[in-house]
């Protein structure tokens, strides 16, 4: 299992989106902006505009960093065209009416729905009655954390004693000992962890055996990752739950700008990768995996033409 995010393909994907929204007529007032939230993991959106990237192609790009709870509402206004999501954000993007569609599904490039513990905790039955972060408020990380308890058989208003912490702030709640454990979904490595295990002692527990419950109850879309050895100071790797990246568009797009996109994705991969390697995993038989996001007309009528 590759330990590349999905994000780190960004670059080349938004670059993609830019070459297909320019055209030579109109390449001096097109104009995209690029919806991110202050993760890491979208550091190279920032390089790659530095980097002239999106210049070059006549394209005027604006970064905003807009936090996930707002980020749906910058695609439904239309301040933002595009955004990298996973299911879990998904679903709590679409509860809130949002009309968003799929153009892609990134790739395999899982990073992980994690769960960290005090070092005493050996497996995810030992959380009742424990102080447990489960994310934010109303993000996909809660999402995924209450849908992981549940299928454990655990009940996150009774079993436990419940927080809503992001992720730097579960970190430091785990280092001074105000909770004994927290959910959180990010690439690998995760910054957070990699400062938290460098001082303190965690285990990372496994999740792997609720893959199967997850997909039974909540549709297929779940699926089996590793966190490999050594990437929080953990002995061994860590089987764990994941879940695929998606570039989603507002579904009002114009179709023939939705099916150039996702056209020049593929047509034009070799020079993508040029801009950055991860680009090489796009893959046409994992992209219109989309449960439960309905594929944009504009990405169907190409993935359909390429059959």
């Amino acid at each position: 299992m590759r330990t590349v995010t999905a994000p780190s393909m960004l670059p080349a994907l938004i670059a993609a989106f830019a070459i297909a929204a320019a055209t030579p007529a109109k390449a001096q007032d097109t104009k995209v902006a690029l919806g991110i939230s202050g993760w890491t993991g979208f550091a190279p959106l920032t390089l790659a505009k530095e980097a002239g990237i999106f210049k070059k192609n006549g394209v005027d790009v604006t970064i905003k960093k807009i936090p996930q709870k707002d980020r749906h509402l910058a695609i439904a206004s239309g301040d933002i065209q595009c955004a990298a999501t996973t299911v879990e954000t998904y679903i709590v993007w679409n509860a809130n009416g949002v009309p968003i569609t799929q153009v892609v599904q990134l790739d395999k490039s899982y990073g992980a729905d994690g769960l960290a513990a005090r070092n005493s905790i050996q497996k995810v039955a030992d959380l009742k009655g424990k102080r447990v972060s489960i994310g934010s408020p109303n993000s996909g990380t809660e999402v995924i954390a209450l849908r992981m308890l549940e299928a454990a058989g655990l009940d996150a208003g009774s079993d436990i004693k419940k927080q809503g912490l992001g992720i730097n702030e579960s970190v430091q709640a785990l280092r001074d000992g105000t909770i004994d454990a927290f959910f959180w979904s990010g690439g690998l490595p995760t910054g957070g962890l990699v400062d938290l295990s460098s001082n303190t002692k965690i285990r990372l527990l496994s999740t792997v055996d609720l893959v199967d419950p997850l997909n039974a109850k909540f549709g297929k879309f779940y699926n089996k990752s590793v966190i490999p050895a050594g990437t929080y100071k953990n002995d061994a790797p860590v089987e764990t739950v994941s879940v695929a990246n998606f570039l989603v568009v507002n579904e009002s797009m114009d179709e023939e700008l939705a099916y150039q996109i996702t056209k020049l994705l593929f047509t034009k991969k070799e020079d993508l990768v040029q801009i950055h390697p991860e680009a090489k995993n796009l893959d046409a038989k994992t992209a219109t995996v989309v449960e439960p996001l309905a594929l944009h007309p504009g990405a169907e009528r190409y993935y359909a033409e390429a059959k």
